[in-house]
């Protein structure tokens, strides 16, 4: 199979890590990845936006890992809370690596349309 028929499945997995991510996250990423997943192969000239809307959000999860990540793992956070926190944790760091590949692989696949919609 070509790396653009598994995309959809990868859209589906990152959706499925951030439902996970959701116990102690407000998370943006399972509405973005139904979305992608909503869209793929429908209209092939916003695969360079797609990209854009993926380096974006990466760069949020990224933000929001340095920001949150010491703090959930500082001691005020209570031993209760310590577990779902950094379940959370890894799930986010999973699915922004997941996130990453996906960009990927969007940019593997369409590559000459995307050369097009680039100024």
């Amino acid at each position: 199979e070509t790396v653009e028929a598994n995309l959809p499945k990868l859209f589906l997995a990152a959706a499925g890590l951030a439902t996970l991510s959701c116990l102690s996250r407000a998370d943006f990423n399972l509405p973005l990845f139904v979305f992608l997943f909503a869209v793929w192969g429908r209209d092939q000239s916003e695969k360079g936006k797609m990209i854009l809307l993926l380096g974006i959000t990466a760069l949020a999860d990224i933000l929001w890992l340095i920001y949150w990540g010491p703090i959930w793992n500082s001691k005020a956070v209570g031993n209760l809370d310590r577990g779902i926190h950094n379940f959370v944790l890894l799930c986010s760091g999973l699915n922004l690596i997941l996130k990453l590949v996906i960009t990927i692989c969007v940019g593997m696949a369409n590559m000459e349309s995307i050369k097009k919609t680039i100024p």
